[in-house]
């Protein structure tokens, strides 16, 4: 079905076609997306004689079915198998077969290019969690900051991703008044952002998460009115960086060191995942390495089905 002459050919041949066993009324109405899916195809005068009376005889069924024939429904493969099996019931199997080959055929040739597929993501390592005497570190410095405006707002950020495990894209949407305590813990919640939840906080700083939200009310967590807005971090990070004993603060490692604590209080997954916000386990694959060790009987106690 490959073009061997010129279009002018083609077009020759779709002008002059008149179909034997289609009315001419119908012929009427279909000819022209008939005529133009056979140039759409790109086939040579040859072929196209041999497609425009099985195109033709397919598109008056269509319409005598109740469809408004177009280009479009040529490419349906569903709608050509229902033209073989139905109109052509009586026919002998080897003109079914030939004439769902050619409607098949003109179907492919009728789909737009497929889309290009787009490149993967590459899948980035999860950072490693900090060590309990680089968190100490963390809260040493977070007491020495000069004002109590950078004291609270590096504290919230401390707390929120060691308690509550948020990420740089979730802290632009926290407000104090999202923090709030519940019959079931501390609850923060996540207006915006790509993860939006709310995650009940861990015990240890519950206190200084109500302490922040208290204190700001209506504004940021860490600083700061308006919601999402972009390095709602920075600031603060740039005054850690100036302590040089301490490895660069990152809110992507406060978060895997909160995975870390839930997967050695052996959370169960689809909980933690929910309070993560994560669709899969692979991140926390990455973090097994860095969990504590489980000795005998706490494996055997929760194999059996019991608590830690």
């Amino acid at each position: 079905m490959h073009a061997e002459h010129g279009d002018d050919d083609v077009l020759g041949v779709l002008s002059r076609y008149v179909p034997k066993h289609v009315p001419g009324p119908v012929w009427a109405v279909v000819a022209e997306p008939v005529r133009r899916a056979v140039a759409i195809a790109g086939v040579n005068p040859a072929s196209a004689l041999t497609i425009l009376p099985v195109l033709a005889s397919h598109a008056a069924w269509l319409r005598a079915e109740g469809h408004a024939v177009d280009v479009a429904l040529f490419r349906d493969r569903a709608l050509i198998e229902r033209y073989v099996q139905v109109a052509m019931a009586g026919a002998p199997d080897a003109s079914r077969a030939s004439r769902r080959a050619i409607l098949r055929r003109v179907a492919r040739r009728l789909d737009p290019a497929p889309a290009p597929r787009p490149e993967p993501i590459r899948y980035r390592r999860v950072k490693p969690p900090y060590q309990p005497h680089e968190i100490a570190g963390y809260f040493a410095v977070t007491d020495a900051q000069p004002t109590e405006a950078r004291r609270h707002s590096a504290r919230a950020l401390l707390a929120l991703g060691l308690g509550c495990g948020l990420d740089r894209g979730d802290l632009a949407w926290v407000r104090g008044i999202d923090v709030t305590e519940t019959s079931c813990g501390v609850a923060v919640g996540v207006a915006g952002g790509p993860r939006p939840r709310i995650v009940i906080a861990l015990d240890d700083y519950a206190d200084l998460l109500l302490e922040a939200g208290h204190r700001v009310k209506d504004g940021l967590m860490i600083g700061g009115e308006t919601l999402g807005r972009h390095n709602v971090t920075t600031p603060i990070l740039n005054r850690f960086a100036r302590d040089r004993s301490l490895p660069p603060l990152a809110p992507t490692r406060l978060r895997s060191t909160w995975l870390v604590r839930h997967l050695d209080l052996a959370t169960p997954l689809p909980v933690l995942l929910a309070a993560a916000g994560l669709a899969s386990s692979r991140t926390l694959d990455d973090l097994l390495e860095y969990t504590a060790p489980i000795d005998a009987d706490r494996a055997a106690r929760l194999l059996r089905g019991g608590h830690n």
